[in-house]
């Protein structure tokens, strides 16, 4: 996190992991990595005062409720990104935010060719097991991250790729 963050502002929220076992520890500390809770301000062009600005929101996984307070601080004409650990709130937040991005599902982490995520463990089962999806004139992209689910579930992946994901924003022509 800490080389990212040297190259690009960086921002997190925290998973269910984090905030069930580790919610008192300060896992982004040293790492220039801001975290969270609440929505910032980025600009995007030093010198063009008239460009417009990003904003992105993010809550920790247990604060779905949060959500759309923290949308509500975001002005109207701005780009917003939300950052949720899960794509479970895409009904509550389409047409609130340009660009949802999540994570949970491991794009089903067991997952079989032709066929997919066998679990996800969303309440919107395979609709949004990994990868981008359009609702409304809100973007989602779940990804399917670097780790595996815990506690007595295998330890392993297959068919479902670890990834990290760049997301390059641009002005539009």
């Amino acid at each position: 996190m800490s080389r990212l963050a040297a190259i690009a502002p960086t921002y997190a929220v925290r998973g269910n992991w984090d905030v069930w076992y580790w919610g008192e520890l300060d896992l982004f500390g040293g790492t220039r990595v801001t975290e969270l809770d609440g929505a910032v301000q980025v600009p995007l062009a030093r010198h063009a005062a008239a460009e417009p600005n990003l904003w992105i929101s993010g809550v920790p996984a247990d604060s779905a409720h949060r959500i759309r307070r923290v949308l509500d601080e975001v002005p109207p004409n701005a780009i917003s990104v939300l950052l949720y650990h899960y794509p479970d709130e895409i009904a509550d937040v389409a047409g609130r935010t340009d660009l949802y991005c999540a994570g949970h599902t491991h794009g089903g982490q067991v997952a079989l060719p032709f066929y997919g995520a066998l679990v996800t463990l969303s309440r919107y089962g395979k609709r949004y097991e990994a990868g981008l999806y359009r609702e409304g004139s809100t973007w989602l992209y779940v990804n399917r991250g670097v780790g595996m689910e815990g506690g007595v579930a295998p330890r392993v992946r297959f068919f479902a790729r670890p990834e990290i994901t760049i997301i390059e924003l641009r002005p539009s022509r």
